[in-house]
């Protein structure tokens, strides 16, 4: 986590253990400029702080491409590449980064530059006023900025019933009126003139690819170098491999591709309601491959219990359960030794298998928890949707990076993960398959039957099904599927799943009354009863429905815990982290 703030006169700064501030002249002759950033010892990292008379810079996060990047620009260390790209603003350079990273240069008296990776994680977000400016990895640090200096931050209503209706924000929102998000793929420049954003990466739409037998090679060997190179860098830095299993496809395809590639070594963690077909499967898995398997179980739901800790990796931009039982598996794990912890996040985003065309007619039920129940931002979706080139990349960007890498996020709290879908080579690949191929899985699944049989026999969660099964058996299977959450819906049946919200609420009772109490003490401050989203609150505070609680809850709560009248909040954790 770093924190940029320029333009203050002698400001109020948070200190916090494993907080360091570093001050530089700033652009006014008459000011100083700030940088803090957290410590973390024994950080799985790239990450790297410079400090010269005319240099403050610093670069958060991991390259799973580091040992080609010194090789291609001559450079003795990671540390003088960092350096170089930080000292002269290479841009271009950015393009040739993989891996989950930001950072920021600041020319002493001159200008200062910031930036996130292809896929916008980690977060950077920025606040300006006339020639105050803050930029940071973490939105609660801003508001905790703000607010030490005499600043009364108030809800961004848009931002805050995005994350009600649809769980999570898009585009450039957060639910603090004035902070905005940096998106994917963007670099900010702040001098003299102002403040200015460069989109140095954008995916782009550009359907060209079939289904046939050398795409497949072609997604494959990009798939292949994408597992390649997140696993030898933890090979290299002599770190040990953790990798998330499911009954799922993403993680799935990763693990056969790592175990292909020779990294027999590595420890599977797979989390889920014990007996339930994702631990079946991802046991049967690791049985088959030879792997040490690892298992946390959900039952009851007791990990929910820790409702704060959401706040720590996202700022409340994500709603609660979404990472939630993935956090809590990490954070009982044993971490000693561990490097990147390799994930399968936004796989099925990647190769569009939330089924997205439909929406095309203006349908956006599959975007959030109930778009109907709120018609004014339901009618903004179209507008959000028409800033992209395609549907699908509207989808990619939003409930895949601005959504789906919740997960990533979360882990990062302890390491760093990757996820090969996230490959940039890959993400792009994908969206130059023909659409009418990514329906259903169509191609997804092709992948797995032609090119790794082995993987395709064994059960999918999704149909109990292998997935060799034949198109009509998966179709009455998805829908027989259906049927059975809909009777679990309605208490005719007991709820099934990995995570069975439901059923958990009836077999714990004192789950269920946690979470009673901290739905009556979300709005603690009266953030969202005194404000115009008050209908809109209560109507999903008090849903029948668990998500649409929890998406009520997770937007009082982090407003109420940054915006509120008591002791400002700094987060006692921070992503990522610098090594002293």
């Amino acid at each position: 986590m770093f924190t940029f703030i320029s333009g203050f006169s002698d400001p109020a700064l948070p200190s916090a253990p494993g907080l360091h501030i570093s001050s530089a002249q700033d652009l006014n002759p008459n000011l100083k400029c700030h940088l803090i950033r957290n410590i973390k010892e024994d950080q799985v990292a790239e990450s790297a702080f410079f400090q010269e008379p005319n240099l403050l810079a610093c670069f958060d996060g991991v390259l799973i491409n580091s040992p080609d990047l010194k090789k291609r620009h001559a450079a003795p260390s990671t540390a003088s590449l960092l350096k170089d790209l930080l000292a002269q603003r290479n841009e271009s350079m950015l393009t040739e980064l993989y891996g989950q990273f930001c950072g920021m240069s600041y020319r002493v008296g001159e200008s200062a530059w910031f930036f996130s990776n292809q896929t916008g994680s980690p977060r950077i977000y920025h606040w300006q006023q006339d020639d105050k400016l803050i930029v940071s990895s973490s939105l609660a640090m801003i508001v905790a900025v703000l607010k030490m200096n005499g600043f009364k931050p108030g809800m961004d209503e848009i931002g805050a019933r995005m994350i009600m209706v649809l769980g999570y924000t898009l585009s450039d929102y957060s639910t603090v009126e004035g902070i905005k998000l940096l998106e994917p793929g963007q670099a900010l420049k702040w001098d003299s003139e102002g403040l200015q954003i460069h989109t140095y990466f954008r995916f782009e739409a550009d359907p060209k690819h079939g289904d046939t037998l050398q795409t497949l090679r072609e997604m494959d060997e990009l798939f292949k170098t994408a597992v390649d190179l997140e696993y030898h860098w933890n090979q290299v830095h002599d770190r040990r491999q953790l990798a998330f299993l499911s009954g799922g496809l993403d993680s799935r395809m990763s693990i056969y591709h790592a175990v292909a590639l020779g990294y027999q070594d590595t420890r599977i963690l797979n989390f889920s309601q014990s007996g339930y077909l994702d631990q079946k499967i991802a046991q049967t898995i690791s049985k088959k491959l030879g792997l040490h398997y690892g298992f946390f179980p959900l039952d009851k739901g007791s990990y929910l219990f820790d409702v704060e800790d959401a706040l720590l990796y996202n700022d409340g931009q994500i709603y609660y359960p979404g990472a939630a039982h993935l956090y809590a598996a990490v954070k009982s794990a044993d971490l000693q030794g561990v490097g990147i912890i390799h994930t399968g996040q936004t796989g099925d985003v990647v190769l569009n298998s939330y089924e997205a065309r439909q929406t095309r007619n203006g349908d956006f039920a599959h975007l959030g928890f109930g778009t109907e129940n709120d018609p004014e931002l339901h009618s903004m979706l179209g507008k959000f949707a028409a800033k992209y080139a395609s549907y699908d990349l509207f989808v990619l960007y939003n409930k895949g990076f601005n959504a789906a890498s919740n997960g990533d996020f979360a882990v990062s709290l302890f390491k760093h993960a990757s996820s090969p879908f996230l490959y940039p080579p890959f993400t792009q690949f994908c969206q130059n398959i023909q659409p009418r191929f990514l329906e259903n899985q169509h191609i997804y699944l092709k992948w797995f039957q032609e090119l790794h049989p082995d993987a395709a026999r064994i059960t999918w969660d999704k149909t109990g099904q292998s997935l060799n099964a034949k198109p009509v058996l998966f179709k009455t299977a998805v829908q027989i599927r259906r049927v059975k959450q809909k009777l679990a819906r309605l208490g005719i049946i007991k709820p099934f799943g990995m995570n069975p919200f439901t059923r958990w609420l009836k077999e714990n009772p004192a789950l269920a009354a946690e979470l009673d109490h901290q739905y009556e003490k979300a709005d603690e401050y009266g953030i969202m009863e005194k404000s115009s989203l008050a209908d809109l609150y209560r109507n999903y505070k008090r849903s029948p429905h668990f998500f649409s609680q929890m998406a009520a809850y997770t937007a009082a709560h982090s407003l109420n815990k940054m915006l509120g009248d008591g002791p400002v909040w700094i987060p006692p954790l921070f992503t990522g982290g610098f090594n002293s």
